[in-house]
């Protein structure tokens, strides 16, 4: 099976602005009865990931009118198919993100942050064990200390109720 390009530009704009429309809905539910933070929204960490989200939408805004102004003026190479297999390894990546997104309160943010990150260097083709392990272990604590230290927001502790003791 085989998909053109633009088909698969559409998805991946599709796939950007859901993951943003989902950033808004969390973002705008109460953090304080999901159990993850103590206060509003903007006394804790809600801000960063809305405006990530935001900037997400205007990336994508950006790349269509950039493509739609290519193809109209003729700077673009003609559409061209691409095999279905090719978007497998962004699809996997993306799945790793979305079971994620599903597990972090079960089985708490260290475990399931550790897990996700291997996943995604592993799917992206990294093989060296070692630079997993460093960039995984410095990535997952280094972002537990500035959000636990601070902007003092609890990371969840899952099933274990794993904390740093900062």
């Amino acid at each position: 099976m085989r998909f053109r390009t633009a088909c698969a530009e559409w998805l991946a704009a599709a796939v950007c602005l859901g993951v943003a429309g989902l950033v808004f809905q969390q973002a705008a539910t109460d953090l304080t009865e999901q159990g993850i933070a103590s206060g509003g929204p903007y006394d804790n960490a809600a801000s960063y990931p809305k405006t990530i989200a935001a900037c997400l939408i205007v990336l994508v805004i950006l790349q269509l009118g950039f493509q739609a102004v290519a193809r109209g003026s003729g700077l673009m190479r003609e559409d061209r198919d691409i095999p279905l297999r090719a978007l497998l390894r962004p699809a996997a990546v993306l799945a790793v993100l979305v079971i994620y997104v599903f597990v972090l309160k079960t089985l708490g943010y260290y475990i399931s942050t550790l897990a996700m990150m291997a996943g995604i260097m592993v799917l992206c083709g990294l093989r060296n064990w070692i630079a997993i392990a460093t960039v995984t272990f410095a990535l997952t604590f280094g972002l537990a200390w500035i959000f636990e230290v601070v902007l003092l927001v609890t990371m969840p502790g899952g099933i274990f109720d794993l904390h740093m003791p900062w």
